[in-house]
């Protein structure tokens, strides 16, 4: 469990600037008082610790994050993410790839909400976050409605983070994958007689 808000330092290290966020008035630490607006950076800084230990491993979190909202209240909401670390050159990075994109589609069937596109994002958009580099990633979405991303860390990233080795990642809205439960729960009477 990581805590709900950022740590300025190591936002530093990933050349992170999250924009507007949440700024707490009695902050637990200096660099620490702003408000997570999303779980990742916490992750990946809990990748080169326990790389120590390990070859390969994965690691999620389900947490809150915290956005402002247009009153200027708290939008707080319900978040998956995850980040999956290999050391070897195998299985190779494309595999490494899609076995975390067949645990969020078996994911999106567990939730009952129905089946996830994955649609590739390519160009560059100002501010935002570095391990959303282009080509780098896919945005994942329900029918219209974005819902996600997954993708793997680009090599400069990937060097602050893990100095060395494969970093797949994701995020996903949990709120957004609302469906019936899988399978649904059928009652069936006791026998009158045994």
């Amino acid at each position: 469990h990581n805590y709900g808000w950022f740590d300025d330092e190591w936002l530093a290290r990933l050349s992170f600037h999250p924009g507007e966020t949440l700024t707490l008035k009695n902050p637990a630490a200096q660099p620490n008082g702003r408000m997570r607006t999303t779980l990742l950076p916490g992750l990946l800084a809990l990748v080169r610790p326990n790389r120590a230990h390990r070859d390969a491993f994965r690691l999620f979190e389900i947490g809150h994050v915290y956005l402002p909202a247009a009153d200027g209240r708290c939008d707080e909401r319900n978040r998956l993410a995850g980040v999956s670390f290999n050391m070897a050159a195998q299985p190779s990075l494309e595999e490494h790839f899609r076995q975390i994109k067949g645990a969020l589609e078996d994911l999106a069937v567990a939730a009952g909400c129905g089946p996830l596109a994955f649609v590739p994002q390519t160009a560059a958009v100002a501010g935002q976050a570095p391990w959303l580099a282009p080509g780098h990633w896919v945005e994942l979405r329900r029918g219209d409605r974005p819902v996600g991303q997954l993708g793997v860390l680009a090599k400069p990233v990937a060097e602050i983070v893990a100095l060395e080795g494969q970093v797949v990642w994701f995020e996903v809205e949990l709120d957004a994958l609302d469906g019936a439960v899988f399978p649904s729960p059928k009652y069936v009477a006791p026998p009158i007689y045994p």
